[in-house]
């Protein structure tokens, strides 16, 4: 009977769908990720063998937010549409700063798309909105979007707009710049199919740290365009045959021809313990792109009925490399690349007995839903007696067992082979702290970190894009909260320590726009230098080093007429630095004895950074 009626909603929900107004053609919009990561802009009804070679389907409408769509729906487009509008869209009105002349505005586009979006798809095929004479631009969102400004004669960097808003200010840059780069394989061919990301300037987990995504063409060629001219940006390039790099720069800097050292291949055979080939493991490799650098590029492979199996375009340097399959003993190795192909020849997987946990609260009470992982890369969730199986611990190496739940302390615990039958693991309930943080006028901040200190420890805590944030805090010690954003002074409060189990809701907690320091950067000959990046470190109990390393820092960019606004200083002493493309750095040291300061003009004098290695 439930599965007749599964069925009467289904083709009832399929029937809706269809009786929804479709769209005009050049209304709706479709990008097809293929399996072998190359992208197409689609159209309706797919093939079957589109279906079956799609990877990722993205789908939009002007009216309707761009949503990641199951590719079995590119054969209804009555579905895709009822999807779409499922999604409960808002407007946001995009305004424009920077800009004097109308007529400028004609050939700027406003790209915006879902972060994920970003990360999957080329810039040119996100969805994009033109910009009126007025200089805003209406885009439509489902919940957090991520933005940027292409055109003639302005730039801007990408810029995150929150769930929660309904408004964004944009400031546009000049002189901007494009950067025109030419891909070549280390044998002299053209370098096809090139994906590059766009990193962050704060380096955090890979999806966090990833702005945009690029591909050139089949000749190597890869624009990337409306780039402030004196910002750096670094790229992370992969590809077929050749090893990822991170290449960083500025537009003109970038603008050249590349080559792309070989890539590293790792391969070999598995067997079982009567040396009969193991088809279907799954391996993963992984390495550091480069050492002075935090981004790590990862391929996977899976052997086939010979048990051979090939892992390519790894970085030539040391990677680790895990392999599992269901009931075996996963594998882990470390193997220098750095010479080149490595072959590990014929390695035998064991059969693995699963490890049953269980986890309690301190009153023996199960506690479900708590996910458990190894660090060799296996998942588990305790279920409603609290208990979970991980089946293909190593067998040659001590693993460690994290246990993370609402409500409760993290937990780490190391098992060693032999394993006993059942671990059981006790978890101490958390204080929980909540609320929101939100800028001085009660609209979303944006960017907000939060960190929490207790005595000589302290750690970073994630806190939503709409400023909403909830982490749990060792009971019964104080502790302080500070919370903020470049552009705001950061707030800083001592609570009371909590009880096991309490939940303290802060409610709204809003960053003052602090004291600001305002003026205008000019050349020798009184020009303007726009782009100029003015910042300036927090203070902090760590020291300049470290807050400067943890990005604690509050900064602003000088518009087309020289001019800025820092703000987020405290009082007393702030010692400004003033970076600009073609010009020497130049530092101030001001003091913030007033809530606005007026530095006037500051003259740079023409000259070059030079980077020592």
């Amino acid at each position: 009977m439930r599965q007749l009626f599964a069925a009467a909603v289904f083709f009832i929900g399929a029937a809706v769908a269809l009786a929804q107004p479709l769209p005009a053609d050049d209304d709706l919009h479709l990008v097809r990720l293929r399996k072998d990561g190359t992208h197409a802009v689609a159209k309706l009804p797919l093939t079957s063998e589109q279906i079956a070679d799609t990877k990722q389907l993205w789908a939009w409408t002007d009216q309707l937010p761009p949503q990641r769509i199951d590719a079995l729906k590119g054969a209804a487009p009555g579905a895709i549409v009822a999807q779409l509008r499922h999604a409960q869209p808002h407007s946001v009105d995009v305004r424009l700063r920077g800009w004097k002349r109308p007529e400028d505005l004609g050939a700027l586009r406003v790209v915006a798309a879902p972060p994920e979006m970003w990360s999957k798809v080329p810039e040119p095929l996100l969805p994009s909105v033109g910009v009126s004479k007025e200089g805003r631009a209406s885009i439509v969102a489902a919940g957090d979007v991520r933005v940027r400004v292409v055109g003639d004669g302005f730039a801007t960097m990408w810029q995150g707009v929150p769930r929660s808003a309904r408004s964004a200010d944009i400031a546009l840059r000049r002189p901007a710049a494009d950067a025109k780069i030419s891909f070549r394989l280390s044998d002299a061919t053209a370098a096809a199919r090139i994906f590059t990301l766009v990193m962050s300037r704060r380096s955090g987990d890979a999806e966090g740290a990833v702005q945009a995504r690029f591909a050139s063409d089949e000749k190597g060629s890869l624009l990337i365009r409306s780039l402030p001219e004196s910002e750096i940006i670094t790229l992370f390039v992969s590809g077929p045959r050749c090893a990822p790099q991170l290449i960083s720069g500025t537009a003109a800097e970038l603008s050249r021809t590349i080559t792309l050292p070989a890539a590293a291949h790792l391969r070999g055979r598995w067997v079982d313990e009567k040396n009969r080939p193991l088809a279907g493991v799954r391996i993963v490799g992984e390495g550091w792109v480069s050492p002075d650098a935090p981004a790590v590029s990862r391929d996977g492979g899976v052997s086939d009925a010979s048990g051979a199996w090939s892992v390519d375009n790894l970085p030539r340097a040391d990677v680790v490399m895990r392999a599992t399959a269901p009931d075996r003993a996963a594998f882990r190795k470390r193997v220098s690349l750095q010479d080149g192909d490595v072959d590990l020849g014929t390695i035998p997987l064991v059969r693995a007995t699963p490890l049953v946990v269980s986890v309690s609260d301190q009153s023996q009470q199960p506690v479900p839903n708590v996910s458990v992982e190894s660090d060799s890369g296996l998942h588990a969730r305790t279920g409603a007696k609290g208990s979970a199986s991980l089946a293909g611990l190593p067998a040659d190496s001590e693993t460690a067992i994290t246990f993370t739940a609402a409500g409760f302390l993290k937990k780490t615990i190391h098992v060693a082979p032999p394993f006993a039958k059942e671990e059981h693991v006790v978890l101490d309930r958390s204080f929980v702290v909540r609320g929101r943080v939100v800028a001085e006028d009660g609209r979303a901040a944006g960017s907000v970190t939060a960190v929490v200190a207790a005595g000589a420890k302290y750690r970073d805590e994630h806190v939503d894009a709409d400023g909403t944030f909830s982490f749990d805090v060792e009971p019964e010690k104080e502790f302080d909260l500070t919370f903020e954003t470049p552009y705001t002074a950061s707030v800083s409060r001592t609570e009371p320590a909590g009880r096991a189990g309490e939940v303290r809701d802060l409610g709204t907690i809003r960053l003052p726009s602090g004291r600001s320091v305002i003026g205008r950067v000019v050349d020798a000959s009184n020009s303007a230098v726009a782009g100029a990046r003015i910042w300036a470190v927090r203070p902090s109990a760590g020291g300049v080093v470290t807050a400067w390393a943890d990005g604690r820092v509050v900064e602003t960019i000088s518009d087309s007429t020289g001019a800025f606004d820092l703000r987020g200083l405290a009082e007393g002493p702030a010692p400004l630095r003033i970076d600009a493309a073609d010009f020497s750095l130049d530092y101030w040291d001001v003091v913030t004895d007033e809530n606005r300061v007026d530095l006037g003009p500051i003259t740079l004098n023409r000259g070059r950074t030079a980077v020592v290695k």
